[in-house]
């Protein structure tokens, strides 16, 4: 029992060395592919502004926009959520960018290109882009960039959950 409270004040210390803080922020949003779709040409599928959790996730850690150092996308995963029986081999690639306003440049955050997969669900890569500035936000832009290697026959619903590690100071 001692060995593994140690562990966890070595944790907690290394994460809060020289005032940093070290945590995550979880968003979600979801889109349609619409059957329309021509095949092997990127198309932009449009998605809502992105309310981000970030302002609570600053509270809960004892941090403010202003205080952050550092925001990495950890993970994206790309969910079909209808029809039931649609999977990714119907798509030949994904590339999804944040920007902060439909007139603000956009950055590169993740990508899956040559899919294969007959799976409802696949993670992009994601790139190492400092994403700080679209985290002190309330709200983000995602631009989804897509192609389809085959006629769809009917809409495609997918979910999008994002995982950004944040690297903090502390108030």
């Amino acid at each position: 029992m001692k060995k593994y409270v140690f562990f966890a004040l070595v944790f907690i210390f290394a994460s809060c060395v020289d005032g940093m803080i070290t945590f995550y922020v979880n968003d979600s949003t979801d889109t349609t592919i619409e059957s329309s779709f021509p095949i092997n040409l990127p198309i932009n599928i449009p998605i809502p502004p992105v309310s981000t959790t970030a302002t609570q996730e600053y509270e809960n850690n004892k941090t403010a926009p202003n205080l952050i150092e550092e925001v990495i996308l950890e993970k994206l995963t790309v969910t079909i959520t209808n029809p039931s029986t649609e999977d990714f081999s119907v798509l030949k690639s994904v590339h999804i960018y944040m920007k902060k306003s439909d007139d603000s440049d956009k950055v590169e955050v993740a990508y899956l290109d040559n899919i294969s997969s007959t799976a409802k669900s696949v993670d992009l890569i994601c790139t190492e882009a400092n994403l700080v500035e679209y985290l002190r936000e309330d709200s983000y832009k995602i631009d989804t960039e897509v192609e389809v290697k085959e006629y769809l026959l009917h809409d495609v619903d997918i979910h999008i959950d994002l995982k950004f590690n944040v690297t903090a100071k502390v108030l």
